[in-house]
């Protein structure tokens, strides 16, 4: 089912019975394109757009963005108004909560939950079976300076649980089937099997 006010750009190829709501935009051109257009007085329509590939069975509520080069596997579930920008990579059966934001050239894998407000800086790689709780933040960049320091964005591996408002460094490292506690910052790589908690996050104990 396709609302009639949602917008597709660069002809984006996706499976059986997905659902785009009201105001949805798939396939928006990245930054560099965007400004060519507006300099060169084009239309979006005749940019050359990198393809969007969504799978089947995948839901995107209303007012969702995703850019183009994109890749989304089967059974999507979202919240509304999320946005995953330009050459990201998303595995099956995942959830995307409202208002999660998804920056570029990111790789999750299947069956993730990021909960509402979660935002994942560029470059960031999340393994299989993670959820966060909601407003969990992972950064790219120490000095919020690119000329200074390049991005590197965090590394999750797989079956780890994040807790609500918690965030992560750049360069990070969490090790699989690890929990961090809710509100915590992570400086420093966590190993796997292992519980984290505080400001700064530190070990509570380890899980057998």
């Amino acid at each position: 089912m396709i609302n009639p006010e949602s917008k597709f750009y660069g002809n984006p190829i996706f499976g059986k019975n997905c659902f785009f709501g009201s105001n949805v935009i798939i396939g928006y051109p990245e930054q560099t394109k965007l400004k060519k257009a507006i300099r060169e007085d084009k239309l979006i329509e005749q940019l050359k757009l990198s393809k969007v590939v969504i799978g089947s069975n995948c839901i995107f509520r209303d007012g969702c963005i995703v850019y183009e080069g994109v890749r989304i596997s089967n059974n999507l579930r979202s919240g509304h108004y999320f946005q995953i920008r330009e050459n990201t990579v998303i595995g099956e059966n995942c959830i995307i909560g409202t208002k999660a934001i998804i920056e570029h050239n990111v790789k999750i894998g299947d069956g993730v939950c990021l909960q509402s407000s979660t935002f994942i800086c560029p470059n960031a790689v999340i393994g299989d079976n993670v959820t966060t709780g909601p407003n969990v933040t992972l950064l790219d960049n120490k000095y919020l300076d690119y000329s200074l320091s390049p991005s590197e964005g965090p590394i999750i591996e797989d079956n780890v649980k994040i807790g609500g408002s918690v965030t992560i460094l750049p360069g990070i490292r969490v090790g699989s089937n690890s929990i961090i506690g809710a509100g915590s910052v992570v400086t420093k790589d966590i190993p796997s099997d292992s519980i984290y908690v505080g400001n700064p996050a530190g070990l509570l104990r380890k899980i057998r």
